[in-house]
């Protein structure tokens, strides 16, 4: 959590207060693999027209080509007018590529 802490990320107080003095061999270490055959197939979730989304989810799509989640609409690259976008991060600073691209 400190090098989260250190990279900007804010946390409650008391949060911070209550992890920030753990001991580091408390730390998981032991992988943990997030899926399981006998699980089944994961399934996509359906997201409602009208769905709040975290401005992260915006912010990736249009910097990363790779992630066009299949179940958020995207006409034209950007948000279907009926979700509402929650500021949740700050968008990364735009690089010289990108600047020139606009």
């Amino acid at each position: 959590m400190s090098k989260a802490w250190t990279l900007g990320l804010e946390t409650d107080a008391a949060f911070q207060t209550e992890y920030s003095n753990l001991d580091a061999k408390y730390a998981l270490d032991t992988k943990h693999e997030s899926w399981n055959v006998l699980w089944g197939f994961p399934k996509s979730r359906s997201i409602a027209s009208d769905a709040s989304l975290s401005n992260s989810v915006v912010i990736r799509y249009q910097n990363d080509s790779s992630y066009r989640p299949g179940n958020v609409n995207f006409p034209n690259g950007a948000p279907a007018p009926g979700y509402t976008i929650v500021p949740v991060v700050t968008a990364p600073p735009a690089t010289s590529a990108q600047a020139a691209a606009k």
